[in-house]
Parts: C-alpha cells; structure tokens; sequence
C-alpha cells in the first residue's frame, strides 16, 4: 500500500483551466447532477454525532468537523465501532464505475476533513480503478503515522486512454473521538494538466560574486527555466520560454534546459538574490515552481579550521584566510547534512565579527561552545540550541545565514568520513581544500585535534586551505576522561599564532 503525499492541495493540476472544466459525474450529497452512484457495506447508524455515526448529516450538525470544503449534507462517521453498531474493520464507500470514453484531461477529487485519528488502528485509504482495474491502495490518513488532524481537497490525473473510472473509500475508526467527514467526489474532464516541479532547487553563494544553483528536472524530464530578481516578486509564466536574459515572470531568465547545476556568476556582493525555478511541457505549460535564495559574500575558504574540542565544554578554532567585514554573522554547527537541508537538527553557536571586522590571518578561537559560548575576537551567542561536540562520528560546519536555510557553506571538519559529515553534496566545499576529514587516520574519531603546519610565508587562500585541510598536518589525542587539559599536545588554549603571508620580493634598480 502506498502512502499518500498530498495534503490540502490539488497537485499537477492548473487551477486557472479548472473554471471551464465540464462535470462528468458529481456525488455532493445534495443533489449535484449528473449523479455519481455509490453504495456502503456498512449500515447507517445514528447514536448521536458524538457518540457513534455513521452516513449522511448535514455540515452544520457536524460540529467537530470544521474544513471549508464541506459544504450542506456530507458523509461522515464518529467512533465507526461503536457497539452494537458499525464495524471494527474498514467501512467502504463504492462508487460506481463512470464511462469517460473519448474524454481527455480527466480529473478525479474530493475534500475530506479527518479529526482525532490518534490510534494506529484509526485509517483512511482509497483506491481508485481504470477500466475495472485496481491502482493500489493510497493511505490518505494513517492515525499510527500522521498527526491526529488532516483535511484538504485530493485529486488526480486520469490517463487519457482510460475509457471507465471507479473509486473506492474505506474508512476505520475505532475511537470516541476519532470524527471524518467526506463531499464532492468528483469527475470532470477538460483540465488543463501542469507539469510536475523540478526535483530540487537549492542556491548556494561560492563567494562575494557567485551564486551556484542546483537541481534536477521533474520525472517527466521536462525542461526546467530559472529566473532570479531582487526581491522574490515572481509573477505566473506563461507563453514561450524567451531568450537567456530577458523579462519573464517577474524576473530575469538566467537559464532553460534539462541539466543540474548553474552557476550565476558577476553578482553584486552582500546583495541577496532570489530565484525560481519551473519545469514547463511541450505545450508551455508551467508548474507551480519552487524557490530558493541566497545572499552573496564570505563562501567556501573564508576561513579554516584550526582546532577542534569535543572534550570539557567544548571548543574551536579558526583562521580567516580573507578579510571578514565588520557585523558578518557565523553559526558553527554540528547538524547533520542531507544534500539539500540539515536533516538532524543538533545545534548551532553564532559568532558576530566585530565593528573593524578581522583581516586575514586572525585567529579566532570560540571556548564552551556546548555551553555560554565566549570568543576571543568578535562574539559569541546561541540563538537556539547549543552544538554539543562528539567525541566519535562528528561532523561540524562554518556557514553563512542560517541553519534552515544557509546561503553558503565556508568550512568542514569530519572526525570520521560520511559519518560525521554525512555528505557534502551542493555544499560547494571539497574535501582537502575546503574541508578535513580524518577518517581512515591515527586520528579518526578522536576528542581533540590542532592544526600544527606552517602558519608563515604562504598565500592564504592558494597555499594555507591544502595545509591546513590535510590531516597530516594535524595533531590529534584520544582516550578515557578530558584530554584538553591532561599535559599532552595538543592542549587547550589552541594555538592563537597568527598566519603570515609570503614575504614579497624586493628588486632593486640601480
């Protein structure tokens, strides 16, 4: 059995054509023509709504069910078990098969309103049948699985081709305060159908001029278009794709094809872009479309780090390999991410540049990171929860915005590969440049570690990311109790030595 994926919205289906869709059958409860027949295996029942129902009752007597989408007489039931009534089991809505032969863009729905399933044993499924042939059973509500309330209106694309349509509903309900109601099944034909949403969206800022954008073309493989403004004002596309650079839809076309990544070069730095991505068909038609945004600035290299704690309270380092303006906001965090988001919320610790910002260089080491964080350049908070460092399978990370949703990835540390980072896909970072990993070394999963290469007479960024992102360069100690502050290098404070530039060559004319 497939479990259903729509919630409260009409998926694939372009609303605007809905108003010159034709009714090919209508079960509403209220008389709606043409009828669509259906029929019950289970009796009709009333000991009260409240105290067992099961069958027809009209909206306003239904207190409990509160979705706008129910409208007049509905079929609803409460607590479908009811002794000496009902069933334990599943109670079926049939409704009948309707000919739709040489009918084209065909669409079933109806609106539901579920309240108080909070039992595994408290589900909604329907299966819907081409041509007397069964799709499999889609759970709309599983009261062991979603939340104890759902509603919305469901619908679906019927093949053309299909010359017979049917539906089944069954419901099981066997709490006191487990209430549902149902309306408007229904057929209609002439939809205009919309193409699915690309697969993905995501914008990720490589630095002050950069944006690099990722994603991937819906199941169709449809042409996938991508517009960026300055303030998410996105209008409905419509008509032929134009050229690369002109207006539409609010913004600007920057690309049109089926690949998986752009990257939107020559920005303005410290500006936020927005974008928005649509798959469009053969015959221009759009999806809904997806978003994304980021903010220019500090990206992958920025900075380094140099030291990492997972003993006592907690602490860590970094070197900034560029100059970081004034007011420029870090979270370090130790989430989990998934290759689009950070699928495991751990914690996150912001540290705030102060007002000269820092040159390059610098050093800035954050102490109790786990607990009131204090940093020795700028400051340090906690906005929500604290990180709280692992001394095995760690994964740590320097973004820029925030943990929802970052605008750029500048720095990874992994104590064990795959395990601590997960995976660093559409990060931007790379691993021996941009990020460590200590996996597969002396040092895999161990409770404290230090850069200890060069930090003189390298260019910052071309020469100090392959150092210090090579754990060969690294000190590192494990074992029982705090190894931060037992004697043996490396030792807490870190390292604040700052790094130096090449010195420059001096000729002399005579």
């Amino acid at each position: 059995m497939r479990k259903a994926e729509l919630r409260g919205i009409i998926a694939g289906i372009s609303l605007a054509a809905c108003a010159n869709a034709g009714t090919v059958a209508v079960q509403d409860f209220d008389g709606g023509v043409p009828a669509w027949s259906y029929s019950v295996d289970v009796a009709a029942f009333s000991n009260s709504w409240g105290s067992g129902f099961f069958g027809l009752i009209d909206k306003a007597a239904a207190t409990t069910l509160d979705y706008s989408g129910l409208v007049d007489t509905i079929f609803a039931e409460n607590d479908l078990n009811h002794f000496p009534d009902g069933t334990n089991g599943f109670a079926t809505l049939t409704f009948s098969g309707v000919d739709i032969t040489g009918l084209s863009g065909v669409r079933l729905s109806f609106d539901y309103d579920i309240e108080g399933y909070n039992a595994s044993a408290d589900d909604v499924k329907y299966q819907i049948f081409h041509n007397g042939v069964g799709q499999g059973e889609v759970l709309l509500h599983d009261g062991g699985v979603d939340p104890d309330d759902s509603e919305g209106t469901t619908a679906f694309a019927i093949p053309d081709g299909v010359t017979n349509v049917a539906l089944t509903l069954s419901i099981k309900d066997n709490g006191d305060t487990g209430y549902s109601g149902f309306d408007h099944f229904k057929l209609e034909d002439g939809i205009i159908f919309a193409p699915d949403d690309p697969s993905s969206l995501l914008a990720m800022a490589m630095g002050a001029s950069t944006v690099e954008l990722t994603f991937g073309t819906n199941g169709a493989g449809d042409t996938i278009v991508i517009c960026y403004d300055l303030d998410g004002s996105f209008s409905v596309p419509s008509g032929s794709v134009p050229a690369l650079g002109q207006p539409f839809a609010g913004g600007t076309l920057i690309y049109s094809g089926t690949g998986t990544a752009f990257s939107h070069t020559a920005l303005a730095n410290n500006t936020p872009y927005y974008y928005k991505a649509w798959s469009v068909d053969g015959g221009d038609d759009y999806s809904d479309g997806l978003e994304a945004d980021s903010v220019t600035g500090l990206g992958p290299g920025a900075i380094a780090f140099v030291g990492v704690n997972a003993d006592g309270d907690d602490d860590i380092a970094f070197v900034a390999l560029t100059t970081i303006p004034a007011a420029t906001e870090i979270t370090i965090t130790d989430d989990e991410w998934g290759g689009s988001s950070f699928d495991v919320q751990e914690g996150g610790g912001l540290w705030t540049a102060p007002a000269g910002g820092v040159a390059k260089g610098l050093v800035v080491v954050i102490s109790d990171v786990s607990g009131t964080p204090v940093a020795s350049i700028g400051s340090a908070s906690v906005p929500d929860s604290s990180p709280n460092f692992n001394a095995d399978n760690e994964g740590i990370f320097a973004i820029r915005g925030t943990r929802v949703d970052p605008d750029a990835f500048l720095a990874g540390f992994s104590s064990d590969g795959d395990v601590g980072f997960t995976t660093l896909a559409r990060t931007g970072l790379t691993l021996g440049l941009t990020a460590i990993d200590f996996d597969g070394t002396d040092g895999m999963d161990d409770d404290i570690f230090a850069y200890a290469g060069p930090r003189t007479g390298k260019h910052f960024q071309t020469n100090y990311l392959p150092l210090i992102n090579n754990p060969a360069n690294w000190i590192y100690e494990n074992g029982t109790g705090d190894q931060s502050t037992n004697g043996v290098p490396p030792d807490l404070p870190f390292d604040m030595t700052p790094f130096l530039s090449e010195t420059p060559t001096v000729f002399v004319v005579q």
